[in-house]
């Protein structure tokens, strides 16, 4: 049984507006409404089925922030798509001993430039990557997991819609994501 003092875990993905990529979609600094629409389960499996599609087809580029309980970690991240040779991720540490990860379809490359290592092999599986795909199966996720949306929040001054998985057991971890509806990118992760 998993211990219930859990360190925090949270994700944040704080896109840069400048590039316009998700801005093309909709409009990132729309103000959250003062009231919150009635809402369905339903509802909130179709926006985790719309992050998952568009995290793995819109081209990004923006600052990731990585926190385990006292301990953050900040990484910059590209995303490219293309409808032949899938999707590209590529992830810098801006803080401590540099690294970088290289993705795509044919592998990982971890590199480690002060040490001058590199690391060439398979994708990490599918929970160890930068990846919204884990929440798109909600059916399989209803066996395990209740799914609600919840009312709006902010990350870095942008609307997003919260939704809620909480386990059925004492098993799994909880989580609570923060999606920009319009445009249905994840702009914040959190596991407890």
């Amino acid at each position: 049984m998993r211990s219930k003092h859990l360190s925090l875990l949270c994700l944040g993905l704080f896109f840069a507006l400048a590039s316009g990529v998700v801005s093309a979609e909709g409009d990132l600094t729309i103000p959250a409404p003062a009231h919150l629409p009635n809402t369905t389960d339903g509802e909130a499996e179709r926006l985790l089925k719309r992050m998952a599609t568009a995290m793995q087809t819109t081209n990004y580029e923006g600052l990731l922030l990585h926190m385990r309980g006292g301990d953050a970690r900040s990484l910059r991240v590209f995303h490219r798509y293309d409808a032949e040779l899938g999707e590209r991720e590529h992830l810098l540490s801006l803080d401590g001993k540099p690294f970088e990860v290289i993705q795509d379809s044919k592998g990982c490359t971890c590199v480690w430039p002060q040490a001058r290592y590199v690391v060439v092999g398979q994708s990490p599986a599918l929970n160890g990557r930068l990846s919204a795909e884990r929440f798109a199966e909600t059916r399989s996720l209803s066996e395990f997991y209740t799914i609600e949306r919840q009312d709006y929040a902010r990350v870095g001054g942008i609307a997003c819609r919260l939704v809620k998985l909480a386990p059925i057991d004492a098993y799994r971890f909880s989580y609570r994501l923060c999606i920009h509806e319009p445009s249905a990118m994840l702009l914040n992760l959190e596991v407890f």
